[in-house]
C-alpha cells in the first residue's frame, strides 16, 4: 500500500519505523517558481544517515505531489543526493508501482532494486517535467552512479558493485516493462540514478543546471563588465569537468575573454587545471584531509582568498 496524498504529511523511510515529516518548507516557493530541490529533501547535508543502500527519494515526491496540486510543470533540480534508488522512491510517491516475487507491492531502495520483479505505470502521474543536472554520468558502469558517488554516500567497494547490479537489473525491468532504455542515457546517473527514473516514468526532459542557472540571471550581460569571476567547489577533481557548475562559468567565460578563479575545499591530486578552463584554483584544505565545516575555518578561507587574488595581480602584472 502506497501513502496518499491524504498522508502527505508523513512518510516512511524503508530504513526507519518510526514515522518522519516529509520536507514541505519549500512548497510556497516550489508552487510559484515549479521549482523542487533534491538536495534539500534527500541531501548529504540534510542526514547523518550515510547507507546509500538503504536511503530512498520518495521524500522528493512527496514534496512533487504537493506542488502537482497547484501546477503541472515542474523543474527538478538534481545533485547532491545521499540515495542510489534510481528515483524509484519518487516514482512510487507518484503512483508508480514496484511489485517483488510475491506479487506484494513495496518502494525499492539501491539495496532492493534488485528484488523488483514487475512495474506497473499505468497510475503514474502525468506532469511536464524538466531535471537540471550538471553531471553526464549514466546510469550503470564504472562511470555510472553507483561507481562514482556512491562512495562519497557511504558505500564501501562491496557495496558498490551491489548497488551498480541492482540499477542495472532496475534498468532491464524498466526496458522491459515501461519500454524505455536508460542503463547507457547520458546524465542519468544523476542524483543517484534519479535523472533515468524520471525520462523513463515521466517523460523528463534532462537539461544542464548551470546554464538554465545562467541564462536565467542573465550571467553573460555581467561578464560584458567583469574582469574576473570568483567561484567555489568542495573539491576540484576530474568530475568538476563533467558539466558541473565550474565548467558552465568556464564556458560561457571564454566567450568574453573572461577568467574564473576557484576557491575550493580541496584540489585532487592530477587535477588539471589547464583542461578545466580554470585560471587559477587554491584549496583551504590538503588533499586527503578532513574537511571541517567552513565555519571552523574562516581564516583559512580568508588566506586563501588573498592568496588566490595576490597570484591573480601577479599574472596580469
Amino acid at each position: 500500500m502506497f501513502p496518499s496524498r491524504a498522508h502527505r504529511q508523513t512518510y516512511q523511510r524503508p530504513h526507519e519505523k518510526q514515522q518522519l515529516p516529509s520536507l514541505h518548507g519549500g512548497i510556497p516557493f516550489v508552487a510559484r517558481l515549479r521549482i523542487v530541490e533534491s538536495a534539500k529533501a534527500i541531501g548529504l547535508a540534510s542526514t547523518e544517515f550515510k547507507n546509500p543502500a538503504k536511503t530512498t527519494s520518495y521524500g522528493v515526491g512527496v514534496i512533487i505531489d504537493d506542488a502537482l496540486m497547484r501546477t503541472k510543470d515542474i523543474v527538478l533540480a538534481l545533485g547532491g543526493s545521499s540515495t542510489n534508488d534510481g528515483g524509484a522512491g519518487i516514482a512510487a510517491a507518484l503512483g508508480v508501482k514496484f511489485f517483488d516475487k510475491n506479487g506484494e507491492t513495496f518502494i525499492p531502495t539501491g539495496g532492493t532494486l534488485k528484488n523488483i520483479e514487475k512495474i506497473d505505470v499505468k497510475n503514474a502521474q502525468k506532469f511536464n517535467l524538466t531535471c537540471m543536472c550538471d553531471v553526464d554520468n549514466p546510469l550503470c558502469g564504472e562511470t555510472g552512479a553507483s561507481y562514482v558517488f556512491a562512495p562519497q554516500k557511504g558505500a564501501d567497494y562491496m557495496m558498490v558493485k551491489d548497488l551498480d547490479d541492482g540499477l542495472k537489473h532496475y534498468a532491464s525491468v524498466i526496458k522491459r516493462d515501461v519500454g524505455v532504455d536508460v542503463e547507457n542515457l547520458k546524465g542519468g546517473g544523476a542524483a543517484g540514478g534519479i535523472a533515468a527514473g524520471m525520462v523513463a516514468f515521466f517523460n523528463a526532459k534532462l537539461t544542464s543546471g548551470i546554464d538554465v542557472m545562467l541564462d536565467g540571471t542573465g550571467f553573460d550581460s555581467l561578464l560584458k563588465d567583469a574582469a574576473f569571476v570568483v567561484t567555489g567547489e568542495g573539491k576540484l577533481d576530474n568530475q568538476t569537468l563533467d558539466g558541473k557548475a565550474i565548467s558552465g562559468l568556464t564556458r560561457h567565460a571564454k566567450k568574453f575573454g573572461v577568467p574564473v578563479i576557484a576557491i575550493c575545499g580541496q584540489i585532487a591530486m592530477g587535477f588539471d587545471l589547464e583542461k578545466s578552463g580554470l585560471a587559477l584554483a587554491t584549496a583551504t584544505s590538503p588533499e586527503n584531509t578532513p574537511l571541517l565545516p567552513s565555519r571552523n575555518y574562516k581564516q583559512e578561507l580568508y588566506d586563501a582568498a588573498v592568496k588566490l587574488f595576490k597570484n591573480l595581480l601577479e599574472k596580469k602584472s
